[in-house]
């Protein structure tokens, strides 16, 4: 059964929301984060959106701010009320 999340139901707090996806990609990418973003806009919640990119993982980033898949990620998300991962193609 699927839960339906309608503004009337909602409460003020802010939800706090990491996700962790492609940002820098290409314009299919991209397009693809705004529709979503506009999806969660009809939803009308108070949301803080913090953008982690998932290139930092990969094994061929090489650069100074890598990121790995370890137990301080999940610490970080474990920090958010919720994660989502991957695009926004719904």
């Amino acid at each position: 059964m699927a839960l339906t999340i309608t503004p009337e139901k909602t409460k003020s707090k802010r939800i706090r929301i990491l996700h962790l996806a492609s940002f820098s990609g290409n314009i299919g990418d991209n397009i693809s984060h705004i529709g979503f973003k506009n999806l969660l806009n009809q939803l009308h919640l108070d949301l803080d959106i913090t953008r982690l990119e998932i290139r930092k993982f990969y094994n061929n980033y090489n650069l100074s701010d890598k990121r790995f898949f370890n137990q301080e990620l999940i610490s970080e998300i474990n920090s958010y009320d919720d994660c989502i991962i991957g695009g926004g193609a719904i």
